[in-house]
């Protein structure tokens, strides 16, 4: 098995979008190829908001991993967030959310971060053990959103 993670970068959009739009369509999330296009291309262009990794498996595109980047002062400094992390379905239970979640632990230091969470939806048991046999634990908080008016 030949697995790579690679950040990616601008030139990476027309590889990056069709992932993004699987993934959306995978949970019935929202998706309008326009906006998330411009949203990735202005995410990628300023580090300081996070990177995208894309994950490949025999040279082919098996998806990618969004990580984003806020502060805590609870522990310590820099924090992120995997904010999406998607497999395509070919490549699923061949162990590569694990491997990309290794190798984003062990990059981790020289990213300078403090904590990596994540969210995981309620009802995917299998995704929720994967997470916590690679040392995720759940805080027993509840996360609360708001969205300002538009």
């Amino acid at each position: 098995m030949n697995v790579t993670l690679q950040a990616a970068t601008a030139d990476d959009l027309d590889r990056l979008i069709p992932l993004m739009a699987e993934f959306y369509h995978y949970f019935d999330y929202p998706f309008d190829a326009p906006t998330h296009w411009a949203m990735v291309a202005d995410f990628l262009a300023n580090p300081q908001l996070g990177s995208i990794w894309l994950l490949q498996y025999d040279g082919q595109d098996a998806g990618y991993l969004a990580l984003t980047y806020g502060f805590i002062f609870e522990f310590g400094g820099r924090e992120s967030r995997v904010d999406e992390l998607y497999i395509r379905e070919a490549y699923r239970s061949a162990g590569l959310g694990r491997f990309a979640l290794e190798q984003i632990q062990q990059k981790a230091p020289k990213l300078g971060l403090k904590t990596v969470t994540m969210q995981v939806e309620k009802y995917n048991d299998r995704a929720r053990k994967l997470y916590e046999s690679l040392g995720f634990v759940d805080l027993e908080r509840a996360t609360l959103t708001w969205f300002p008016a538009t």
